[in-house]
C-alpha cells in the first residue's frame, strides 16, 4: 500500500508539474481548484495579483480569495460550475470583486474551463484586475453623462425659448392677419403688412434653430415616400416664384430627359433644402437670373443619384470663405449679416439634410458673378411609371422669343423633346425678322415672354397676329396681368417659369382644340369663409394670457362663432359644468391645473360627451405633441395660430357627419383610415410626428387586443373599459374613425352588456387590426 501511495504522489506531483508549466506561461493570474473548492495550483502572476506566496494559497478554500459578504453565495455558484462545468470566457460573467491577503479589494474578471484528473474534476480560473479599465469606463460614462445633460439642457433651453417668442409671436401675427381683413389705406396696409411680414420672418428663424438642435441631437429620420419629380419641382418652385419676380429676376428651371418621372426618397427633406438654396439665391442677387436644373448623376455605385444644381448671377463669396457657410450660425462675414439679415443656419441646416439621406452637398462661387450649389442624394427608381405618351406636338413649327438666353435654351429643350421644330429670338424686332424672312414657312405656335426691353410681348403678339391670323399665341408672364384688354390676342397665357408638363398640356389643348380653358382664376375665397348651412358650435377658449385669449376669440368671431374664455384649467372644469361645448381649444401652460391635466380630468368626466379638444400651444417638440395626443385631445394647432389651419379645422367640424351607432360602421370593404384625416394632420404637426404617433398607436393595439381578449375572458369589465379609453382618442385623431367608434362602443357597453356581446367587438377589432396596420402606413408612406 505504501508503494501504491507512492506512485500516486508520484502521478500528482507531475500533474502538478505539468498543469504549473502552462499556467506560468499564462498572462492572467492562474489558479487551480479541485472539487473540495480547495487551491491546487498557483502561478506567478496569482501571486502577485492577490499578494500571497503560492506556498500560502496551496490548500487553501478558494474563498480566501473573496471578500466576505460574497463567500455564501460564491460556494453556492462553485458547487453549481462543478455539477455543471461548462467553458467560460472572460468578462462573460457578471462584475466580480476580489480579496488580497492585505484585505483590498478589487475589480475581476474571469475565465473557467475544467479538465478531468485522475483525482477528479479540476476547475482552472484565470483572474485579471480591471480596476484601470473601470476607471476609464467611469470616465466615459461621466462624460457621455454630461453630455447627455448638456443636450437636454439645451432641447429643454430650445423648448422654452421657442414657446417664450412664440406666444408674443401668437399675438402680433393674429392681430395684423386680423387688421389685413379690415378697411385701410394704402399706406397703413403697407405698415401692417411689413409688421406681419417682420413677424413672420422672425418666425422663419426661430424654426431653423429648432430644426438644426433636432438634426443636430440625431431625431431626425429621412422618409420613403413615391413622388412625380417634374410635378413637386413645379410646387417648389412656386414657394420662391413671386420673391424672385418682385426682385426683376428671371427664375428658370431645367429637368434632364433622363430624370425619372417617379422616383422614392424625401419629397419634404428635399424640398426644404431646395427652398433653402433658392431662398439665398434670390436674396443675393439683385440682377440676373436664378437657375434649377435636375439631372441624373453618373455614379459608378448600383442605384440612381439625383443632382440638383441652383445657380444664380449674385454676389458671390470668396472661395475661401465658402467652407465657413456651411457652419451653423455663420455668414460670409458680419457685413452680409446686417444687410441681408439671417442666422446663418440655412446651408448648416441644408446639408445635414442631404447627409441624412446619403447623399453629399457642394458649392463654388466667384465675386460678383455668381454662386452654384449643386446636391445630389440616392433614390429608388420607379420605371414603370417612366414612359410618357406621345404628345402629338411631333413637327410642329414654334418661335420662342425671350431676351433672357437661359429661358430661351431651356424651351428649345423642351421643344426638341418634343420633337418641334423651334426657332429662337432674342427680342420682338429679330422675331418680326425671322417671320418676314420665312413667310412660306408659317409658324404654328408662338412662346412671347411679357416683359422684354423695347417691343415688349404684348405688342409682338398683336404684330404676329397681324402676319398669321392663323398662329396660336402664348404668352409667358411672370405676375398676373394688370392690362386685361391687351392679353386679348394671346390664345393662352403661362406663369414663369414654366413647367414643361403644363406648357405641354397648354400645347396639346390649343393644337386639339384651338384653344385653353378659361384660365383666369375666381376672385380668391376668404379664409374666414364658412361652409353654408355649417351647425353653430360652442367654444371655449381656455388660454391664460389676456392678449392671446383676445386673439383667439377675435379669429373666431371672424370666422362667425361666439366665443367663451377660461383663464386656466380649473375654469374651464367649471365652465363645463355650466354648459356642453362642441369645440374646446386648449393652452398647455397656464397656472393652477395646466391643459394636459384639465384634459384627461374632462375626458374621465364627461365621456358621453361629443367634444372636439385642440391643444392650442407654443410648445412644437415632438413629445409634447404626442403628450397632447396621449390625455385624450383630438388635434394640435402650434402658436403662432395660421388662420388657415384654424380654418380648416373648424369646416372639418362643420362638415363632419355626427357618430355612427355601432349597427351602421363601414363595412370591411371601406377603408379604415380617412384619408384627409391623415392629410390635414401632416400639414398641421409634420409627417415625421404623424408617423411617429402612428407606429405607437398601432403598438398599442397590438398590446391592448390581447388584453381584452384576456378582459373578456376574465369577464373583467374595468380592464376593458380602460383599454378601450386609452385607444378610442388617437384612433379617430389618426383618421380611424370605424376603429375608434368600435372602441367607444366598447367602453361604454363594458359597464353592463352581456359578455358575448362585448366578446363580439371585441372580435371585430382584432379582425381589422391587419387591415388598419396596412391602411394607416399606406397612408403616411405616400
Amino acid at each position: 500500500m505504501c508503494h501504491r501511495g507512492g506512485r500516486d504522489a508520484t502521478d500528482r506531483l507531475r500533474t502538478q508539474a505539468k498543469f504549473s508549466g502552462l499556467l506560468e506561461a499564462a498572462p492572467d493570474a492562474m489558479l487551480g481548484v479541485d472539487g473540495s473548492g480547495l487551491i491546487q495550483l498557483v502561478n506567478t502572476q496569482a501571486e502577485s495579483l492577490f499578494g500571497w506566496t503560492r506556498n500560502e494559497l496551496l490548500g487553501r478554500p478558494i474563498e480566501t480569495l473573496v471578500p466576505e459578504r460574497a463567500r455564501g453565495t460564491h460556494r453556492q455558484h462553485r458547487a453549481g460550475y462543478f455539477a455543471e462545468p461548462v467553458v467560460r470566457a472572460m468578462g462573460a460573467g457578471t462584475d466580480l470583486s476580489a480579496r488580497r491577503k492585505d484585505g483590498t479589494e478589487f475589480p475581476a474578471e474571469i475565465s473557467l474551463s475544467s479538465i478531468e484528473t485522475e483525482d477528479g474534476l479540476l476547475v482552472t480560473a484565470a483572474v485579471r484586475d480591471v480596476t484601470e479599465r473601470k476607471a476609464f469606463e467611469a470616465v466615459v460614462a461621466r462624460a457621455r453623462d454630461t453630455a447627455e445633460r448638456a443636450a437636454r439642457s439645451r432641447q429643454e433651453f430650445l423648448a422654452n425659448m421657442s414657446h417664450e417668442i412664440r406666444t408674443p409671436m401668437n399675438a402680433i401675427i393674429g392681430m395684423t392677419s386680423l387688421l389685413l381683413d379690415t378697411p385701410m389705406d394704402r399706406q397703413q396696409r403697407d405698415f401692417v403688412e411689413t409688421l406681419r411680414t417682420s413677424g413672420e420672418h422672425l418666425l422663419t428663424i426661430i424654426n431653423d434653430i429648432l430644426d438644426y438642435a433636432k438634426i443636430d441631437s440625431g431625431k431626425l429620420v429621412p422618409e420613403e415616400v413615391a413622388f412625380e419629380v417634374r410635378g413637386w419641382l413645379g410646387e417648389t418652385l412656386d414657394l420662391v416664384t413671386l420673391q424672385a419676380h418682385e426682385k426683376g429676376l428671371e427664375l428658370a428651371c431645367d429637368v434632364a430627359p433622363d430624370v425619372p418621372l417617379v422616383v422614392v426618397g424625401d419629397p419634404t427633406r428635399v424640398r426644404q433644402v431646395l427652398v433653402n438654396l433658392l431662398a439665398n439665391a434670390v436674396k443675393f442677387t439683385h440682377t440676373g437670373e436664378v437657375v434649377v436644373r435636375v439631372e441624373v448623376e453618373p455614379a459608378d455605385e448600383a442605384g440612381t443619384w439625383l443632382r440638383f444644381v441652383v445657380s444664380d448671377t449674385g454676389i458671390g463669396v470668396a472661395p475661401e470663405r465658402i467652407d465657413t457657410l456651411f457652419e451653423p450660425f455663420t455668414q460670409a462675414d458680419s457685413t452680409t449679416t446686417r444687410i441681408y439679415g439671417g442666422t446663418g443656419l440655412g446651408l448648416a441646416i441644408s446639408r445635414r439634410l442631404v447627409e441624412s439621406m446619403g447623399g453629399r452637398m457642394e458649392m463654388r462661387s466667384t465675386p460678383a458673378v455668381g454662386t452654384t450649389v449643386n446636391f445630389c442624394f440616392p433614390v429608388e427608381r420607379r420605371d414603370d411609371a417612366d414612359s410618357a405618351a406621345p404628345t402629338g406636338l411631333a413637327g410642329q413649327r414654334i418661335l420662342v422669343v425671350d431676351d433672357n438666353a437661359t429661358n430661351r435654351q431651356l424651351l428649345e429643350v423642351w421643344a426638341y423633346q418634343n420633337d418641334m421644330e423651334c426657332v429662337s429670338a432674342a427680342g420682338g424686332p429679330e422675331a418680326l425678322e425671322i417671320v418676314d424672312r420665312e413667310q412660306d414657312r408659317l409658324f404654328g405656335f408662338a412662346l412671347l415672354d411679357l416683359d422684354m426691353p423695347g417691343m415688349d410681348g404684348i405688342e409682338l403678339g398683336r404684330a404676329l397676329r397681324a402676319r398669321n391670323e392663323g398662329i396660336r399665341l402664348v404668352l409667358l408672364q411672370a405676375t398676373s396681368p394688370t392690362r386685361t384688354m391687351d392679353i386679348e390676342v394671346f390664345d393662352a397665357v403661362v406663369a414663369k417659369p414654366p413647367r414643361p408638363e403644363k406648357l405641354t398640356e397648354v400645347m396639346v389643348e390649343l393644337l386639339r382644340t384651338g384653344k385653353v380653358r378659361d384660365v383666369v382664376s375666381a376672385p380668391p375665397i376668404s379664409v374666414f369663409a364658412m361652409p353654408a348651412g355649417g351647425r353653430r358650435l360652442s367654444i371655449l377658449v381656455v388660454e391664460d394670457t389676456p392678449v392671446n385669449q383676445k386673439v383667439a376669440q377675435h379669429l373666431l368671431a371672424r370666422f362667425g362663432f361666439r366665443s367663451d374664455v377660461a383663464a386656466s384649467g380649473q375654469e374651464a372644469l367649471t365652465a363645463l359644468a355650466q354648459r356642453a361645448y362642441d369645440l374646446i381649444l386648449m393652452d398647455i401652460q397656464m397656472p393652477e391645473m395646466d391643459g394636459l391635466e384639465a384634459t384627461r380630468r374632462i375626458r374621465a368626466r364627461w365621456p358621453e360627451r361629443d367634444l372636439h379638444i385642440v391643444a392650442m400651444t407654443a410648445n412644437v417638440a415632438t413629445e409634447d405633441v404626442r403628450r397632447c395626443y396621449e390625455v385624450g385631445m383630438d388635434a394640435f394647432l402650434p402658436k403662432p395660430i395660421d388662420v388657415a389651419s384654424l380654418a380648416r379645422m373648424l369646416r372639418g367640424l362643420l362638415t363632419a357627419p355626427p357618430p355612427a351607432p355601432l349597427s351602421v360602421l363601414p363595412s370591411d370593404g371601406r377603408p379604415l383610415v380617412d384619408s384627409a384625416v391623415v392629410g390635414q394632420l401632416c400639414q398641421e404637426i409634420g409627417r415625421d410626428v404623424v408617423r411617429e404617433l402612428a407606429e405607437e398607436f398601432l403598438a398599442d393595439v397590438d398590446t391592448a387586443l390581447p388584453d381584452l381578449q384576456d378582459g373578456c375572458r376574465a369577464q373583467d369589465r374595468a380592464r376593458i373599459a380602460a383599454a378601450a379609453h386609452k385607444l378610442k382618442t388617437p384612433a379617430r385623431s389618426l383618421g380611424a374613425a370605424a376603429f375608434g367608434e368600435l372602441l367607444n362602443d366598447l367602453e361604454y357597453q363594458a359597464a353592463e352588456s352581456d359578455w358575448p356581446v362585448l366578446a363580439g367587438i371585441v372580435g371585430r377589432l382584432t379582425g381589422q387590426r391587419s387591415g388598419l396596420h396596412d391602411q394607416l402606413r399606406a397612408e403616411l408612406a405616400q
